[in-house]
C-alpha cells in the first residue's frame, strides 16, 4: 500500500511539472486601433524581453509596434510557457470570432507561398524569432525578426486555422451583434479617434476653402455617412465652398473605428453608410469606387495608405445618386458640371499619423470645434473616444485566464499609453460608445 501510494504522488507530481513546463497559447484577434499598447504589454508581461516575429505587409522594417498586423511572440508570462499569436481583423469582427467560436480568417498576404485564407496565426516555431525589447518610444529595439519575401524564401509561415482565445475590442459587446454567450471584458484603456483629410492636387493647401475646412460636426458627418459626399460648404458654413465637395471614406462592419464613428455622430452602428473606395496608382489617388453595403476598408492601415495620396489633377466626383456610379461621371451636387474634392476619413490615432506625416498636421480636423489632445478627452471636451476592452470566453482555462489577465493588468497600469490613454488619468467616464460624458470628479 505504501509502495502504491508513493508512485501514486510520483504520478501526480509528475503531472504538474508536465502541465508547468508545457506552453499556453493564446490566440489573440480583433482591434487594431490599441495593437502597439498590446505588443508592448506582451513584451513587459515576458519579464521585459521576448522572442517575437512580426508581418507589416510590406519589407519595411519594424521600427514602430503599430505597424506590425501580425505578430507572434514567445516567452514566460507569471511562470507560464507562453506563445502569443495576434492577428488583427476589426473590434466587431473580433468579438464575432470570439463570441461564435469562429475560425479567424484574413487574406494572406501576397508574400506568403503557403497556407489558406483561414490560415492567420504566425508560427512560432516555423519562423524565427528574435529577442526584442520594449524602447523608450514605444518601439522594438533588439534583433527584430521582420517575415517578407526580402528575408525569408517562402515567406510568412502559419500555424492550422484555429479559433482566438482573447479578442481587443474598442466596442462594448452590447453595443455590437454578438451578445451571447457573455464574455468577460475589461477595460485597458481609452482609445481616441480622428478624422482625417485628404488632399487634391486642384486645391491646394494655401486655397482658402482647404484651409476654411477644419471641422468635423456630428451633423456634417452624418451627412456624409448616409450620401458618401457633401457640397464643401455643408461642412466650411461659407458659401463660395459650394463649387467644392467633400466625398467620405471608412472601414467595414468588422470594424469598431467605424462603430465609434457612428455612435458618436449619431448615424446609427446598425446603418449601411455610403463609403467611397480611394483608387491609386501608389502615387496619387486617380479615381473613386463604391464600396456597397456594409462594406469599407478592412484595414486602418490600409484605408490611411490610400488617403494619405494625394487627388490627382483632373479627378472629378462621381454620380454619387446613382446605384452603379462610375468614373468622372457628371457630379449630381451642382448641374452638369463635375467637381473637385477632398477625402476624409475616421481613424483611430495611430493609423492616422500615416496621414498626417504625408498630409501634414493640418490634415486632422477638430471635432465639433475642439481640438484633440490626451488632456480634451481626459477632461471631457473631445468626445470622440471609446474605451479599450481585453475580452475572453468564460470556458478560457485557469491558465489562459491568468496570462489574459497579466497583459491586460500590465496595460491598465502603464502600457495603454502606447496607443491611447491610460484608465487611472482619466477625469470623466460614459457608460456606452457616444454616451453621454459624466465627470469622476465627485
Amino acid at each position: 500500500m505504501k509502495t502504491h501510494r508513493f508512485l501514486a504522488a510520483t504520478l501526480i507530481a509528475l503531472t504538474f511539472a508536465c502541465m508547468a513546463s508545457a506552453q499556453t497559447t493564446i490566440r489573440v484577434s480583433g482591434s487594431s486601433a490599441f495593437r502597439k499598447a498590446f505588443y508592448a504589454s506582451v513584451v513587459n508581461s515576458m519579464g521585459g524581453t521576448a522572442t517575437a516575429a512580426f508581418y507589416t505587409g510590406s519589407d519595411t522594417a519594424v521600427t514602430d509596434m503599430g505597424s506590425a498586423g501580425r505578430a507572434v511572440f514567445s516567452g514566460t508570462i507569471g511562470g507560464n510557457a507562453t506563445i502569443i499569436q495576434c492577428c488583427w481583423a476589426g473590434s466587431v469582427g473580433g468579438v464575432q470570432a470570439l463570441v461564435n467560436n469562429l475560425n479567424v480568417t484574413t487574406s494572406l498576404p501576397t508574400s506568403s507561398t503557403t497556407g489558406t485564407a483561414a490560415q492567420a496565426w504566425l508560427s512560432s516555431t516555423a519562423n524565427t524569432l528574435s529577442a526584442v525589447t520594449v524602447n523608450g518610444s514605444w518601439g522594438f529595439s533588439g534583433g527584430t525578426q521582420l517575415l517578407s519575401t526580402s528575408n525569408s524564401s517562402t515567406g510568412p509561415q502559419y500555424s492550422a486555422a484555429n479559433t482566438p482565445t482573447v479578442a481587443m475590442s474598442d466596442s462594448f459587446q452590447v453595443s455590437t451583434l454578438y451578445t451571447s454567450p457573455n464574455v468577460t471584458s475589461t477595460k485597458v484603456g481609452v482609445v481616441p479617434f480622428v478624422w482625417v483629410k485628404g488632399q487634391h492636387a486642384d486645391i491646394a493647401t494655401t486655397n482658402s476653402a482647404y484651409s476654411r475646412f477644419t471641422n468635423m460636426t456630428p451633423t456634417a458627418a452624418r451627412s456624409l455617412l448616409a450620401n458618401g459626399y457633401v457640397p464643401m460648404s455643408l461642412v466650411t458654413g461659407s458659401s463660395s465652398d459650394q463649387a467644392l465637395e467633400v466625398v467620405v471614406s471608412g472601414r467595414d462592419n468588422d470594424s469598431g473605428t467605424r462603430l465609434a464613428a457612428f455612435a458618436e455622430s449619431g448615424y446609427g452602428v446598425f446603418l449601411n453608410p455610403v463609403h467611397v473606395q480611394l483608387n491609386t496608382n501608389g502615387t496619387n489617388i486617380t479615381s473613386l469606387g463604391f464600396f456597397t453595403g456594409a462594406g469599407g476598408y478592412s484595414s486602418g492601415g490600409t484605408m490611411a495608405t490610400a488617403l494619405s495620396k494625394p487627388v490627382a489633377t483632373g479627378v472629378v466626383a462621381q454620380a454619387f445618386s446613382s446605384a452603379t456610379p462610375t468614373s468622372g461621371a457628371v457630379s449630381p451636387i451642382n448641374g452638369d458640371t463635375a467637381h473637385a474634392f477632398i477625402p476624409v476619413a475616421y481613424f483611430g490615432k495611430s493609423d492616422a499619423t500615416t496621414v498626417k506625416t504625408a498630409r501634414g498636421d493640418q490634415s486632422e480636423l477638430t471635432y465639433n470645434g475642439v481640438a484633440y489632445s490626451d488632456a480634451a478627452v481626459r477632461e471631457g471636451q473631445y468626445t470622440f473616444w471609446t474605451y479599450e476592452h481585453l475580452m475572453y470566453r468564460p470556458s478560457a482555462t485557469t491558465t489562459e485566464k491568468a496570462i489574459a489577465d497579466a497583459i491586460a493588468n500590465q496595460m491598465i497600469s502603464t502600457d495603454a499609453a502606447a496607443a491611447g490613454i491610460v484608465l487611472s488619468t482619466m477625469k470623466v467616464t460614459r457608460s456606452i460608445e457616444g454616451g453621454v460624458i459624466s465627470t469622476l470628479l465627485y
